[in-house]
């Protein structure tokens, strides 16, 4: 799929045991709602992705999970990133 400005995912129930999909994305705008986001996603799959703006509503990411997230955004990986917006 080559999305190019936004792409929306609401996500209203996750099977039990759900594995993470692995999704690399890459658009000017990434929305994700409601379900915590992690239980499919990981922040290496968001620093692995190419997007400008990333919202993820729900997230239950650890502070760890975030710090090395932030420097490995620091250290240049999703350069195109200008912000990320997540509700922990």
């Amino acid at each position: 799929m080559n999305v190019i400005e936004c792409f929306f995912i609401y996500v209203g129930t996750l099977p039990d045991g759900m594995r993470p999909l692995n999704p690399k994305f890459r658009c000017d705008f990434l929305s994700v709602t409601d379900v915590p986001s992690n239980n499919w996603m990981s922040l290496k799959d968001i620093s692995n992705s190419d997007c400008k703006h990333i919202h993820l509503g729900a997230s239950e990411f650890t502070p760890t999970e975030l710090s090395t997230f932030l420097k490995s955004w620091r250290n240049g990986r999703n350069q195109r990133m200008e912000y990320i917006n997540a509700n922990l």
